[in-house]
């Protein structure tokens, strides 16, 4: 059946540049301000990265005009198909990890307990900048849920470059690997700030 209109309230946003813009009913939009400017801007959903019991991650552009290619691969990410292969019309600097926690009803965790927990996150996310750790770029807290905007790693977790490319691990590689993670945990503990879940499904990969 077709999907009812939007309101009127959400078919419409501003931009950090001031210029209006209307929302695509087909795709998932995410509003939230900027970790060092507090500007307020917009993302689109692509597709699905990840999902867990409380919270899921979605690949998001800041480019919001829609193609039908793009269209097609949100459709495919639905049905739990999509293709890793990107639309080419796609800035892949636009890219980013969209994070949203939900709590209430819905997300079956009480307020209580998402603030807390919330709250600690973006307190650590917000005190650290290392070229080794993901990067808060912005932050949005609503009624039913909380978003927090991610710098986009496209090589996925270690623990996939492992199953699926473990040819690609030689020694040179394995130890630039762990050096990095060497200085990211010490970067964390010079903050007093201890991880406690490292694990390869944990480092996120950057191509480069």
């Amino acid at each position: 059946p077709p999907s009812p209109p939007p309101s009127e309230s959400s078919v419409t946003a501003t931009d950090a540049s001031g210029t209006t813009t209307k929302e695509d009913p087909r795709f998932e939009y995410f509003d939230a301000r900027g970790r060092t400017d507090g500007k307020l801007r917009r993302w689109r959903a692509v597709k699905t990265l990840g999902q867990g019991t409380f919270s899921r991650v979605m690949l998001a552009t800041s480019q919001l005009a829609a193609t039908e290619e793009e269209v097609g691969l949100e459709h495919s990410a639905n049905n739990g198909t999509a293709s890793l292969e990107l639309p080419s019309s796609l800035d892949r600097k636009s890219l980013v990890a969209v994070k949203i926690c939900e709590h209430g009803p819905k997300g079956g965790a009480s307020e209580d307990r998402v603030e807390m927990s919330l709250k600690r996150e973006l307190e650590i996310m917000q005190s650290i900048h290392h070229p080794s750790l993901v990067d808060l770029k912005a932050f949005s807290i609503e009624p039913t849920r909380a978003i927090l905007v991610l710098s986009h790693c496209p090589g996925g977790d270690l623990f996939d470059v492992g199953t699926k490319h473990r040819e690609l691990l030689v020694p040179s590689l394995l130890r630039r690997i762990f050096s990095e993670l060497v200085g990211a945990v010490r970067y964390l503990h010079a903050r007093h700030i201890v991880h406690r879940d490292i694990k390869l499904e944990n480092v996120l990969v950057n191509l480069t």
